[in-house]
């Protein structure tokens, strides 16, 4: 499932209650924290790239249960990869957590043949307010045909206006 895009801004002042799967080789972390939200980290590969957690650097344990005073991401293209199965592009991504007590830097890196993404993306699981989030839907587009100042089918009992 696709869930709404986020920012690293976003979790500026909010409190890590759990992280689960910041592990090395990772494809998804979860974070979850103390006013109900929840936010995921993730690549959704597609076919010709790699995108995985490479290192951790930091004490968890200085993050949970502390506001988030830094929260910010940054990448580099330029640096020599590691030689992988696509190495015609690749970007390193580093995700920078702090708090008064000490600092967390995820570093993703990822690969592909040059055509196809190595970003990740945060996203918003559950925001604060207890209400699930809109989930992000594929823009519908009219069969050759269809639509015309009308309205076509987008699965039964929905519909969209049609392109002119």
């Amino acid at each position: 499932m696709y869930y709404p895009e986020a920012k690293m801004a976003d979790l500026w002042g909010k409190t890590l209650d759990t992280i689960t799967g910041a592990t090395h080789g990772s494809a998804l972390i979860t974070f979850r924290f103390s006013d109900g939200s929840e936010y995921q980290m993730v690549h959704r590969e597609d076919c010709c790239e790699r995108v995985r957690v490479e290192d951790i650097s930091g004490d968890w344990s200085d993050i949970i249960g502390h506001p988030l005073l830094l929260s910010d991401e940054s990448s580099n293209c330029t640096d020599p990869p590691v030689a992988e199965e696509y190495n015609d592009s690749w970007t390193w991504t580093f995700y920078r957590f702090g708090t008064r007590r000490g600092y967390v830097t995820i570093r993703w890196y990822g690969t592909s043949n040059g055509y196809y993404s190595e970003r990740v993306s945060l996203e918003c699981v559950q925001p604060a307010d207890g209400l699930p989030p809109e989930p992000e839907k594929p823009a519908a587009v009219a069969p050759a045909g269809v639509g015309h100042g009308g309205y076509f089918s987008l699965a039964p009992g929905r519909s969209v206006q049609g392109a002119e």
